[in-house]
């Protein structure tokens, strides 16, 4: 009944949870009940095709916006700016702050958690890394197509 949406809704819905707000509730809770009345009735699963498209919308738009992001290379602008701005009597202030946030950060016990995501992000910085989220940003966008032009056949023949 709902083709790719049965795929893409479960990601809408996990994006939905980390960006939580009054709309994002709304979604939450619809999705839930929605769900929840459609597991206790087949013929209930038309209510789950509006917020379905909704999340499957949700998660099919991050993916893009994502993507154009990469391979237009918003985030490089800002790294170059931040790097010119500075002096370097303030870069010295700046590293001993940042090393004072480093210890508090690792008495709270997360110092694992912020050691790997900091070697993600400096991996996901370098050269390889760029190349590497330029290639997946080309495949996502290309299965996206894929399964756009897979459903519109679908939907013609319906």
């Amino acid at each position: 009944y709902l083709h790719i949406l049965c795929i893409l809704a479960p990601a809408g819905f996990v994006i939905v949870l980390f960006r939580f707000g009054d709309a994002s509730c709304f979604l939450f809770v619809y999705a839930v009940t929605a769900y929840f009345f459609s597991h206790k009735m087949v013929r209930l699963i038309l209510l789950t095709a509006p917020i379905a498209s909704s999340l499957g919308g949700i998660a099919v738009g991050r993916v893009v916006a994502w993507s154009v992001s990469v391979l237009i290379g918003e985030g490089e602008e800002e790294e170059k700016g931040t790097k010119k701005s500075g002096s370097k009597s303030d870069g010295k202030k700046e590293g001993k702050k940042r090393k004072d946030k480093k210890s508090t950060s690792n008495s709270h016990g997360l110092s694992g958690v912020t050691a790997i995501r900091d070697g993600f992000v400096e991996a996901s910085n370098s050269t390889e890394g760029k190349i590497v989220k330029a290639i997946a940003a080309i495949v996502l966008l290309g299965s996206l197509y894929m399964q756009a032009s897979t459903f519109k056949d679908y939907f013609w023949k319906i």
